[in-house]
């Protein structure tokens, strides 16, 4: 079987990190693999960094990554990314939501599909309350009709993908990764293959609504020019309506109607006025787009590893 690195973001409770590495190293070892677990503290609130050491130096297939700053799931998963040495890549939180021991189902379903780059798990019934499930829909949605989704399709952090897939996404150099749209754009064939989902154990989760809505924000923003074709749009059909309105007064004017009243150019000036902010407003997301990409702002910074290897990137700075 081909190597396997599992990479872990870690921002939630350290109280369930512990029972993870235990039952993860557990299964890697029941699959006869070589295998290193890559756990990224992602500025984690507690003692997880402590605890990372300590199983760092307890088992040396276990890999520690300190950053610097909070930089969000997406990526410090990529800084794991841009860390491993296997040919097989894992991606899990550290929540416990997702069984190590459904790993195995996951492998298997890779190798026995060739043409397949990655395999995520999928949840029957997912272990979230109504408002996170309607979130959660209303981004699939989204991800579908932005980046071609395949329909029926379901993302999860539960993954394997083959170490190319994982490069691929390390190829793209934005500072701000959506992992879920460059995953789509990065994997020739993605399949779902169907595990259990578990109730979280410790803490809570980081997603809120308001972080998914942050979160189609920036993947409508950051990722697809789609609101620029809609103010082009709006334009366009702002043009058309001036068009007919001032053809339909310039009739009334010379066929002795009277001056267009009050109400039409209060409700045209607002129309107008408004259709004119909303584009000011996009195109100013473009903009700050544009000077966060020229900035080369890092999308990470390394504060310190538990290992000496380094990877050269343009976009990986490490504080040692």
């Amino acid at each position: 079987m081909p190597g396997i690195s599992v990479v872990v973001p870690c921002y939630n409770s350290s109280a369930s990190l512990s029972e993870l590495l235990d039952r993860m190293v557990a299964t890697l070892e029941s699959m006869n693999a070589d295998f290193e677990v890559i756990l990224v503290n992602d500025c984690s609130p507690d003692n997880t960094w402590e605890i990372i050491e300590n199983r760092c130096a307890a088992d040396p297939r276990i890999r520690g990554i300190d950053l610097q700053f909070n930089v969000g799931q997406f990526q410090a998963t990529i800084c794991g990314f841009e860390h491993l040495n296997n040919a097989l890549v894992v991606t899990i939180d550290d929540d416990l939501q997702h069984a190590p021991e459904d790993l195995p189902t996951l492998v298997s379903a890779l190798e026995q599909n060739p043409d397949v780059d990655c395999v995520v798990g999928s949840f029957a019934v997912p272990k979230q309350n109504i408002l996170r499930r309607f979130g959660t829909q209303f981004k699939d949605i989204v991800i579908e009709f932005l980046y071609g989704k395949p329909r029926g399709l379901k993302m999860s952090a539960y993954r394997v993908m083959r170490r190319s897939t994982s490069d691929a996404i390390c190829a793209h150099k934005t500072i701000k990764p959506l992992l879920l749209a460059t995953l789509l754009k990065s994997a020739r064939k993605i399949i779902n293959v169907e595990v259990p989902h578990y109730s979280r154990q410790h803490g809570k989760s980081g997603y809120s609504f308001l972080r998914l809505a942050s979160i189609l924000w920036t993947a409508t923003v950051f990722g697809s020019t789609l609101p620029l074709r809609i103010v082009g749009m709006l334009g366009g059909i702002s043009l058309v309506v001036s068009m007919i309105l001032s053809i339909y007064y310039l009739v009334r004017y010379f066929a002795g109607g009277g001056v267009p009243g009050f109400a039409t150019t209060v409700l045209l000036l607002l129309f107008f006025g408004g259709t004119t902010l909303f584009a000011l407003g996009i195109i100013g997301e473009y903009i700050a787009r544009v000077v966060q990409e020229v900035a080369r702002t890092p999308r990470y910074f390394v504060r310190t590893m538990t290992f000496s290897e380094r990877v050269e990137s343009d976009t990986v700075l490490t504080g040692d």
